[in-house]
């Protein structure tokens, strides 16, 4: 790559939509994995989400292409402290960094923490990400090399399946107590009748409203519709993956997977699929069936099938880790949420402050301790005789 390099700004959906066959042609070559990270669906979580003025997007081109793009949202803490975010909610994720794995990385991470100072935000926070990823372990490593990262908080694990060996070698490495329970359902729920995986992958656009309906219907019959937390009772929510849906089955990215008994859907899961990775956003299942574990009926059914088939290479489950995708899963990366700070005077000093806070506690806490060992719990003092 030349060293020449430009820095621009955007500062409107507008300008991401006119420009989209440039960002997802840098989403191609970047080692970013996740679909939702691509022009139209970013565009269209922007437009359902953020404030129209609140988008920026720092993208370096060298002359003939995009190398870098970050997308970001500008808000007030406290109503007057400027700060920069990613685009991103407990809904969906959307945007992501963007980095041409074959050009110069570290002179492009340089001309965007260096386009950070312009909008002129005390801090950019940067949630839900994995550091260890080949995306963002060189900002990182950029910005501690420039003292400007203040804060990195591990929030979770996210598990993963690698689908490389027979289903039978994968079935046989999960734990004896688990395939138990799976063939036990399985069985059970077969006496009932007849027990089908279904997997949409190729859609007419005007089948999509109705097939996600009928898939969040599913989830509106678990807990979370008695709970008010299903999307459809959540105002706005089901038209927005409506256009989520749209945007991503244009580009063959969308799989819609039901779990059917009788031609009944008794568990769903809306799923992505991109660089041969499957990722799980959302899944419910019908509590009716609640005895059967038909999510992870569903699971079991789906990984079977991508197994013996030419499936993905690889499942994201696509959140934290829990019981439930623990069972699955044959490895995990670490999502943490990390503040960086543009301006190097007031990095230095907020991570100097962060680190005599850190020390203070830790003094406190080996104190305390030395305290309890020295005078246990229902113990007392020892008094001297002043008589």
């Amino acid at each position: 790559m030349s060293q020449t390099t430009n820095v621009a700004l955007w500062t409107s959906v507008e300008q991401l939509r006119t420009h989209h066959a440039d960002w997802d042609d840098l989403w191609h070559r970047s080692s970013t994995v996740s679909p939702a990270a691509r022009a139209e669906p970013l565009a269209v979580w922007l437009s359902h989400f953020a404030r129209a003025e609140s988008f920026r997007a720092i993208v370096v081109d060298d002359g003939t292409k995009l190398i870098a793009a970050l997308p970001l949202l500008l808000n007030r803490r406290w109503r007057c402290v400027p700060f920069g975010r990613l685009p991103s909610n407990d809904w969906s994720s959307a945007g992501e960094l963007l980095l041409d794995s074959a050009s110069a990385i570290p002179l492009a991470v340089e001309r965007l923490i260096e386009a950070t100072r312009r909008l002129k935000c005390v801090g950019v926070k940067l949630d839900k990400i994995n550091p260890r990823s080949a995306t963002w372990k060189p900002l990182f490593k950029r910005m501690d090399e420039q003292e400007m990262v203040c804060r990195m908080r591990r929030v979770a694990r996210v598990g993963c399946v690698k689908i490389a060996d027979s289903w039978e070698a994968y079935e046989a490495s999960r734990s004896r107590n688990h395939r138990q329970q799976m063939r036990k359902h399985l069985r059970r729920i077969r006496e009932q009748g007849d027990l089908e995986l279904r997997i949409v992958k190729q859609f007419d656009v005007a089948e999509i409203e109705t097939l996600l309906r009928r898939g969040f219907e599913v989830e509106d019959r678990s807990w979370k519709g008695d709970a008010g937390t299903a999307v459809l009772r959540s105002a706005g929510i089901f038209e927005f993956f409506c256009q989520q849906a749209r945007a991503l089955a244009q580009r063959d990215h969308l799989w819609l997977v039901f779990l059917e008994l009788s031609g009944r859907p008794i568990a769903f899961e809306y799923g992505w699929y991109s660089k041969d990775t499957y990722f799980s956003p959302k899944v419910g299942y019908d509590a009716d069936y609640a005895r059967y574990s038909p999510g992870q009926l569903l699971r079991y059914e789906m990984l079977k099938q991508f197994h013996e088939t030419a499936g993905p290479a690889s499942v994201d489950f696509w959140g934290p880790l829990t019981p439930a995708t623990e069972r699955w899963t044959t490895h995990s990366y670490p999502v943490v949420d990390s503040m960086m700070m543009p301006y190097g005077a007031a990095a230095r000093m907020t991570r100097r402050l962060g680190n005599n806070m850190a020390k203070v506690r830790r003094v406190f806490t080996t104190t305390s301790r030395h305290m309890l060992e020295a005078f246990p719990v229902g113990s007392t003092a020892p008094v001297t005789d002043r008589s």
